[in-house]
């Protein structure tokens, strides 16, 4: 990897998604307390629903692009072209097919179905814009991308936080609130690549790409509806409002953190594509390093966040939803779960085996459903989350026996010790100050956790002492 060039594009996404999930985390606190578990959780369903349709839209295309313009930057403005074309063709056709799905779905009650109309026009401005944020990361030009991912969620957040304090209004209306950023954002986001891109179309080779590009646009779509089904599968089970409510406030404290990994897979997916067709060690390589990086950040974070369930979910919702701390004690390890599996799936995606990871994860998929279908009955939201987890296992041991047996002979268990024993010492560390206030127990664990580990590991000090030093031609 060049490291100079991962820590820049890793640096500005970092710092984007931290800001845009820190605002996120502190809209929706107010949003939950304000709109009370039975309307959070009419919410949750109708945006879980949306979220589901929305991400079959355009075929693989955008992923495409990075792939291909990464290496050849002639067919970025035909590739670019291309994919905005299908994706508008494609929105269009995907919320009529949703509107379908909606009306024979008899478990929507009317509001819901108001917003699952508002929300499907403003997912189809977002995807438009995802194309674009694609185009940015062909180009390696991250900071661009954060930055106008940072505008779209200060502007959902200020006008939520509208809603909420000034106009006093429902669930409707913050569904309003995301439709108009959606469409603002659209504007300025033509307007800033007036100059450096002029699309091309070739309506030819169309075919051909949405042929190449259909596993990434399979395997993201799988992979990103999964934080959903859960919530659209209870609402089929007549689960209710208020017990969706509950668990999407322990979801909303868990799944933002996995802009971590995603973050990271964004900034090295260019380097990762050359390096899958070019010099496999250093894509092994680069691939251990990388899961090293984020199981040293998901284990601790998880084993501290189980900790202190209970504590957090009382601290964050003022007392309103303690029902969720037996929830968000399983959810947490979710983090942990996608830090290990992330890296792993990310060296299929850049060594060509797509459709080998969209297999795994469709299979994750049905699993998900079937033992969802067959926990909540018999262990309400508790089983609910068992299930969660018992997929992203299987996806991580799937994607590590396939890695091992037809690809490399990879070396990632021995990088975990170090950090288990950190890990260990850091829950001791909180354990013992775990009456004082969360923030400062989150800070004093934490700076013993990294003491600990770069004290252990001599390895993980070089690589700190190599990205501090922004080693520009490491390919390592």
């Amino acid at each position: 990897m060049n490291i100079r060039n991962v820590v820049k594009n890793t640096g500005a996404l970092t710092m984007a998604s931290v800001l845009s999930k820190a605002i996120s985390f502190l809209v929706n606190i107010p949003l939950a307390l304000h709109l009370g578990k039975e309307a959070l959780g009419l919410y949750a369903t109708a945006y879980a629903f949306v979220n589901i349709f929305s991400y079959f839209n355009e075929f693989g295309l955008s992923q495409l692009m990075v792939q291909d313009a990464s290496r050849d930057s002639s067919k970025l403005p035909v590739y670019f072209g291309n994919a905005l074309l299908v994706k508008v063709a494609a929105a269009i056709g995907i919320f009529l097919i949703m509107m379908l799905c909606m009306m024979l779905m008899t478990s929507f009650s009317e509001i819901q179905c108001v917003m699952i109309v508002i929300l499907g026009i403003a997912m189809g401005f977002n995807n438009v814009n995802q194309t674009i944020y694609h185009y940015y990361q062909a180009k390696e030009k991250m900071s661009t991308a954060a930055g106008f991912q940072f505008l779209d969620t200060l502007l959902i957040a200020t006008l939520t936080l509208g809603v909420i304090y000034v106009t006093h209004q429902g669930v409707v209306a913050v569904t309003v609130a995301h439709l108009m950023t959606y469409v603002l954002l659209t504007v300025l986001l033509f307007l800033a690549l007036r100059k450096r891109i002029r699309p091309v179309v070739d309506k030819s080779i169309i075919p051909q790409m949405i042929g190449m590009g259909m596993p990434f646009g399979v395997q993201r779509a799988v992979s990103n509806i999964f934080p959903n089904v859960t919530i659209l599968v209870m609402a089929q089970l007549l689960v209710s409002e208020g017990e969706i409510g509950i668990f999407r406030v322990a979801q909303n404290l868990v799944v933002p953190l996995v802009f971590l990994p995603n973050a990271f897979s964004q900034s090295i997916y260019p380097i990762l594509y050359r390096l899958g067709v070019g010099d496999q060690t250093r894509h092994q390589n680069s691939m251990e390093k990388v899961f090293k990086i984020l199981a040293a950040v998901g284990v601790p974070a998880s084993l501290f966040l189980w900790m202190l369930s209970s504590e957090i979910i009382h601290w964050v919702y003022r007392g309103q939803y303690d029902a969720a701390a037996p929830v968000f004690a399983m959810l947490c390890w979710y983090f942990a779960l996608e830090c290990l599996k992330s890296p792993l799936g990310d060296v299929m995606m850049t060594s060509n085996r797509r459709w080998q990871r969209t297999i795994i994860q469709g299979i994750g998929l049905v699993l998900l459903v079937g033992l969802t279908v067959w926990a909540q009955p018999r262990y309400g939201l508790v089983g609910c989350v068992g299930a969660i987890l018992a997929v992203e296992a299987f996806q991580f041991i799937g994607y590590y026996v396939y890695i091992r047996l037809k690809m490399y002979s990879i070396r990632i268990w021995r990088q975990l010790p170090p950090i288990l024993a950190a890990s260990l010492i850091m829950m001791g560390t909180a354990y013992l100050v775990k009456s004082w206030h969360p923030l400062l127990v989150a800070c004093l664990s934490a700076s013993m956790y990294f003491v600990m580990l770069f004290a252990i590991d001599k390895e993980l000090r070089l690589l700190l002492m190599r990205i501090l030093r922004g080693s520009p031609d490491s390919e390592e």
